[in-house]
């Protein structure tokens, strides 16, 4: 009986121990990859000050964004499939642009759309771009708010216009090569933006 009983719960206590490390890979990936830009910081003799500004913003994009990388596998599902995982992982950033950007788009159109974007993260004060940059890529914000300022940084600065959650800005980068911002997009709180670029669009086209 005692052997009995010690082997039955050396089972349970190993099975429990191996289900709360599974539960747990995303958010143990996650800390590894913080950890290794931490590590390399203090091996730089970086200040205090500035890791702890690095690991403010290393958690908040883990927040937001995936441990796994590579998607490709879904790519390889069936089609059937392929939208209804869309589905899940994409259609609450649809919603947020229902009423502007896919309005007249078919949802799981828009899915296909948003699984191909490449997200980022900024904190407040970071600049996306400034003002007489060459861009190539659109932006959508999911999260946040943007201010587009002219003539930053001088006396006659001016914010023209706040671009908040569902909206979306810089187009004219993603239609027609070589054309400068008129603005400086500056990063007022803690923002998640979805980058629409031109080769997200000859990726989708092909």
């Amino acid at each position: 009986a005692m052997i009995a009983g010690a082997t039955i719960f050396g089972y349970v206590v190993g099975n429990v121990a191996s289900m709360s490390m599974t539960a747990d890979i995303v958010g143990m990936r996650k800390q590894e990859k913080i950890n290794n830009v931490l590590g390399y910081m203090r091996e730089k003799n970086i200040g205090k000050k500035l890791r702890l500004k690095v690991e403010n913003y290393l958690e908040f994009y883990f927040e937001q964004c995936s441990g796994f990388e590579d998607t490709s596998l879904i790519d390889e599902l069936p089609e059937q499939l392929k939208c209804r995982v869309h589905e899940f992982l994409y259609g609450p950033s649809v919603d947020r642009f229902s009423a502007g950007l896919f309005k007249h788009t078919r949802r799981d159109a828009a899915t296909r759309i948003v699984s191909k974007l490449r997200t980022e993260v900024f904190v407040k004060g970071d600049i996306i771009f400034r003002e007489g940059e060459i861009g190539d890529a659109m932006y959508l914000v999911e999260r946040g708010t943007v201010l587009c300022i002219i003539n930053i940084e001088t006396k006659e600065e001016k914010c023209i216009r706040k671009q908040i959650e569902g909206s979306h800005f810089a187009q004219y980068s993603m239609l027609k090569e070589d054309i400068p911002h008129p603005f400086t997009a500056v990063v007022s709180e803690s923002t998640v933006v979805l980058v629409m670029s031109r080769a997200n669009v000859g990726i989708m086209v092909e």
